[in-house]
């Protein structure tokens, strides 16, 4: 895959009491209907717990529920709370966006279609490391998948706030990202990037 999978970082931060590690088959236990209707709450606390659960079965491994979590329709409320102004609801978002992004070409354009690219490019200027590199690692999944989706990036215009991104850069992982990120606006060759888009 041309595409770096996403890990998950923070295993001792299960606030929920879920036990990842399960068999794909017994995944009905966790009831994503609630966790759903958990996301349309009107307490953060909920939409908080029901957004890191879900990013928290996209890390599992080896075999994420990318596509029950699609077929749920939550694609769509992870790109609306990325534009919430809450930190960790933003990170939480970003992330679980960037492991769905790392699917098959059918989940990353789930991605791409529910809007995610301007607002993922504009969280480049965060001034959270995480957030930013959440953001960036999601952009690279999207733009590494295809030409297609490489040159709708582009034509979004990231190539100025990831260019910053780099220069300001102080953590190791946000550069490596950004840079990997940076390749795939170049990797493609058939068709060449537009860089006059």
């Amino acid at each position: 895959s041309s595409t770096p999978e996403q890990v998950d970082l923070m295993p001792e931060d299960d606030i929920t009491g879920i036990e990842m590690k399960c068999d794909p088959y017994q995944r009905d236990r966790y009831n994503l209907q609630s966790m759903l209707a958990s996301m349309y709450s009107r307490n953060m606390d909920m939409v908080f717990q029901a957004t890191q659960s879900f990013r928290k079965m996209l890390s599992n491994e080896p075999d994420p529920p990318i596509q029950e979590i699609i077929n749920f329709g939550i694609v769509p409320k992870l790109v609306e709370l990325l534009k919430w102004q809450n930190d960790s609801l933003q990170f939480e978002a970003a992330w679980a966006l960037t492991n769905i992004a790392s699917g098959n070409s059918l989940q990353t354009a789930a991605v791409l279609h529910a809007g995610a690219v301007p607002v993922l490019i504009e969280l480049l200027s965060n001034s959270s490391d995480d957030i930013q590199t959440q953001s960036v690692w999601a952009l690279g999944n999207i733009a590494g998948d295809s030409a297609s989706n490489r040159d709708y990036v582009l034509s979004q215009n990231i190539l100025p706030p990831l260019l910053q991104l780099i220069a300001n850069a102080h953590e190791l992982s946000l550069m490596r990202n950004a840079a990997w990120t940076l390749s795939n606006l170049f990797r493609e060759k058939d068709p060449l990037p537009d860089f006059g888009i």
